[in-house]
């Protein structure tokens, strides 16, 4: 760590560490938190969707604040702000849903100061993310995990109740019994999709929270401090070899098991491809820049991927799955070592 008392810069700015404006927003996110996590701002459509979205976004600032804080010692702040942030957030709920907010709030808090620490004690970034991953996938598991059916069912009747709609509307609107079939059919198996899939939801929307205010973390704070982030840019990320194991179990249950065994295996099978598909993506920048292409053609290309939807994601998490084990950055740089 090239890190000294009287550090005082975080992402360019000067002033108290961290600075004074980081802080005021770091604890306020943590006084926001569980006002939004427990929807106290209304009832209506609206005030739902918006205190969603709050606390989605609220909870990728703590992912960012909680370790910026640790990370400069500030463990007054810390303390009260994690500990006043959890008794809030357990008296605005009822006693149904307290042990979530316990949950969910330690799944932040407790992640953000395992980050900060780590971090602070100069451990690797990628060990760092690694660990508070598996954290935050235990604890969600925990979270949602006897929730999960009757989540299901209650969206599948949402989602059917929807469809029945439509057929109503075509029917009423003249469509043919032809057209009409196609149609709900079409958006049956769009709903059945998202039903199945909602485990693998549920489990990625944390991760991505962490992810973003991991990156953010290390590209500000720590960037800041110490001259480097300790994240590999994007065209350098490649998904480990390990990988493949769960993999290769999902795929054997989804091919073996029973339907319990194939839903957890779906579900596992779509959290896999996500990594693998990012990992792909990277790779595919990596080639883009090797063969000097602008950043208008790289931007056609990753559209190309966008619109062909379900195909594009496929193919680039199976690019990346390839490469887990090829390896073609590293071969292309030890045949550029060679040549040279």
């Amino acid at each position: 760590m090239n890190r000294t008392a009287d550090q005082e810069v975080i992402g360019g700015l000067s002033g108290p560490q961290p600075a004074t404006w980081i802080t005021l927003m770091i604890l306020a996110a943590m006084a926001l938190y569980p006002l939004a996590a427990f929807d106290v701002f209304g009832e209506s459509t609206l005030a739902l969707y918006g205190s969603s979205i709050a606390a989605y976004g609220l909870a990728i600032i703590l992912f960012f604040g909680i370790p910026t804080l640790v990370f400069f010692d500030r463990w007054l702040l810390v303390r009260v702000g994690c500990i006043g942030a959890l008794l809030l957030g357990l008296s605005l709920a009822d006693q149904a849903n307290r042990m979530d907010m316990i949950v969910r709030w330690g799944m932040i808090s407790l992640t953000g100061i395992f980050c900060g620490w780590m971090t602070y004690s100069g451990k690797r970034a990628i060990r760092t993310y690694v660990i508070g991953l598996l954290f935050i996938l235990v604890l969600t598991i925990i979270e949602f995990g006897p929730k999960w059916h009757d989540m299901m069912q209650a969206i599948a009747q949402i989602g059917s109740d929807h469809v029945k709609d439509i057929e109503t509307t075509m029917t009423m609107g003249g469509s043919s019994a032809a057209t009409v079939a196609r149609y709900t059919e079409a958006w049956q198996e769009i709903v059945n999709i998202v039903v199945r899939l909602l485990p693998a939801s549920t489990i990625l929307n944390p991760i991505m929270q962490f992810t973003v205010g991991f990156l953010w973390f290390s590209g500000v704070t720590v960037r800041g401090v110490n001259g480097d982030s300790g994240v590999r840019p994007f065209a350098e990320w490649r998904s480990p070899f390990g990988l493949a194991i769960p993999l290769v179990a999902a795929l054997l249950a989804r091919l073996t098991g029973g339907e319990a065994a194939k839903l957890i295996a779906d579900n596992c099978l779509m959290i896999l491809a996500l990594f693998y598909c990012v990992t792909g993506l990277a790779l595919m920048e990596h080639g883009f820049r090797r063969m000097g292409l602008p950043k208008g053609m790289r931007f056609a290309a990753y559209l190309l991927l966008f619109l062909l939807q379900i195909a594009g994601f496929f193919l680039t998490a199976l690019l990346g799955f390839i490469d887990s084990f090829v390896d073609w950055r590293a071969r292309a740089a030890a045949k550029n070592t060679v040549d040279n």
